[in-house]
C-alpha cells in the first residue's frame, strides 16, 4: 500500500511542485539589485536596503572566509584586481576611520565598566553598522563587521608570517611578507568589492528557483507522522502551497515558534 501510495504521490506531486516553482519565479521575477544596491520591486519600492544585508551575491562568497587559502594565493589575486583603478575610484579613509572610532569607544567603554562581558560591550557600543552608513561599492573597507573582526583575528594571530615568525624562523621573502603590513587587508578588501551583487542581478528570480529546486525533490506527501501523538504537522509540499499558494484563512496546523 506504502509503495502504490508513494508511486502515485510522485506522479501527482510533479505538477504541483512544478506550478509552485512557476508560482514562485512569476510573484518573484520583478526584484532586480539597483545600481544603489538595494533591492527593490518593478514599481520602484524598496525590499531591502542592501542584498542579503552585505551586498554580497552568494556565488562569489565562497572563500571570503578561507583567509589562508587567499594568503596562499595572495600574488596572483593581487595581480588579477586591477587595483590602482579601483583605488584611485573609491574613498579609501572614511570607512577605516569609522570602524577604528568604534573599536577606540568599544575599547574606553570596556575600560570604564571591566564587569560587563565583551559580547554585551560589542551589542550595545557598536553603533551602526558600518554598511549601511558607507557604500560598499564607494568606500573601501567597507565591510561586515563579522568578516572584519575575524580577519583582524587572522592577520594578528594565525596568518602563516605569524605563525612563522612566532616560532623564531625567518621568513622567506615571499607572499608571507605581505601580511605583515596592511597588504593582505587592502588585497581582501578588493576581494570582498569583487564579490558584491552586481546591479541588475535579477535575484528575485534566483530566489523562486531556491525554494522551487529543493520543492520537487520532496517526494512524500506528508499529512500524517505515524506514531506521533501531538498535533501532526503539516508537511512537505502541501505546506508550501499552504504558505506561498492559498493563505487560507484556516491554516491546517497554525502554530508558530518564536525565539527570542
Amino acid at each position: 500500500m506504502a509503495g502504490r501510495e508513494g508511486l502515485i504521490d510522485t506522479a501527482v506531486k510533479t505538477s504541483r511542485s512544478g506550478y509552485l516553482q512557476r508560482c514562485l519565479i512569476k510573484q518573484l521575477e520583478s526584484l532586480i539589485v539597483n545600481y544603489d544596491m538595494t533591492v527593490r520591486d518593478n514599481d520602484g519600492s524598496i525590499v531591502q536596503f542592501l542584498y542579503g544585508d552585505d551586498g554580497i551575491d552568494v556565488i562569489s562568497s565562497k572563500f571570503l572566509d578561507r583567509f589562508s587559502f587567499l594568503e596562499q594565493n595572495f600574488t596572483s589575486l593581487i595581480t588579477n584586481y586591477n587595483s590602482a583603478d579601483i583605488m584611485s575610484r573609491v574613498n579609501t579613509e572614511q570607512a577605516e576611520s569609522y570602524k577604528h572610532e568604534a573599536r577606540k569607544q568599544m575599547r574606553k567603554y570596556h575600560k570604564d565598566h571591566p564587569t560587563v562581558s565583551k559580547a554585551e560591550i560589542y551589542k550595545s557600543q557598536r553603533g551602526d553598522p558600518v554598511i549601511s552608513k558607507f557604500h560598499p561599492l564607494r568606500y573601501f573597507g567597507s565591510i561586515s563587521e563579522k568578516i572584519d573582526d575575524q580577519l583582524k583575528q587572522y592577520v594578528e594571530n594565525d596568518s602563516q608570517y605569524m605563525k612563522r615568525e612566532r616560532e623564531g624562523e625567518r621568513a622567506p621573502k615571499t607572499r608571507y611578507q605581505a601580511i605583515k603590513g596592511e597588504t593582505f587587508k587592502k588585497m581582501y578588501y578588493l576581494k570582498y568589492m569583487k564579490s558584491v551583487a552586481h546591479p541588475g542581478e535579477n535575484i528575485g528570480t534566483i530566489a523562486g528557483q531556491s525554494i522551487g529546486e529543493p520543492s520537487t525533490q520532496m517526494t512524500l506527501n506528508t499529512f500524517h507522522l505515524a506514531g506521533h501523538g501531538a498535533e501532526n504537522m503539516t508537511l512537505g509540499i502541501p505546506r508550501l502551497k499552504e504558505i506561498l499558494m492559498t493563505t487560507p484563512t484556516n491554516i491546517k496546523t497554525p502554530n508558530m515558534n518564536l525565539y527570542f
